[in-house]
């Protein structure tokens, strides 16, 4: 055999392997493709923890999946379990993977935790935020920032934040019937 059958030879079986790779052509390991398929079914059975643990192991096997921390979060809340949430959405927020619902969700768990003033500022962070889905979320917000105050027993902030709701949402009949 010549020099360049060789060559040619050697490139023939190696550019299937090269392509595969420049693709990352790859098998997944069980446990990732496991947690991923397993994940939403334990969450509707009610699985919250298992379905958090098994979310941590993908993301840990495969740091890169840094979309799964907001889903991890809400898995950790429902779970009731607090700090691990309240973490999980923060790593989300961090990579920018964090939805409005997902920082709606981290207010409640800092409300949850019993850090008020966390649980305000993020609620006051999401009413700055514009956009359909913002809008859908405001007057979940305003409910949560009137109840808050109610419960710190600050009456006039109350009031204040009930006028800025009716601003904002003038067409809704619930919030001028609670001015």
């Amino acid at each position: 055999m010549e020099p360049g059958e060789r060559i040619s030879l050697l490139l023939k079986l190696c550019l299937p392997f090269l392509v595969l790779a420049a693709l990352r052509a790859y098998p997944r390991p069980y446990r990732v493709v496991d947690g991923l398929n397993q994940s939403r079914p334990m969450q509707q059975a009610g699985h919250y923890e298992a379905a958090a643990s098994a979310l941590r192991e993908v993301v840990e096997r495969e740091p890169w999946r840094t979309y799964l921390w907001e889903q991890i979060g809400a898995a950790e809340l429902r779970a009731n379990r607090l700090p691990e949430a309240i973490d999980a959405f923060n790593r989300a927020a961090a990579t920018g993977h964090l939805s409005l619902e997902g920082s709606f969700q981290l207010a409640e768990a800092y409300k949850l935790v019993g850090d008020p003033d966390a649980a305000e500022a993020a609620w006051r962070e999401l009413l700055d935020r514009t956009g359909p889905e913002a809008s859908e979320l405001k007057g979940r917000v305003f409910e949560q920032l009137l109840q808050l105050e109610h419960e710190r027993g600050d009456f006039p902030a109350a009031v204040e934040i009930l006028r800025a709701w009716r601003m904002a949402e003038p067409e809704k009949p619930c919030v001028a019937f609670r001015q």
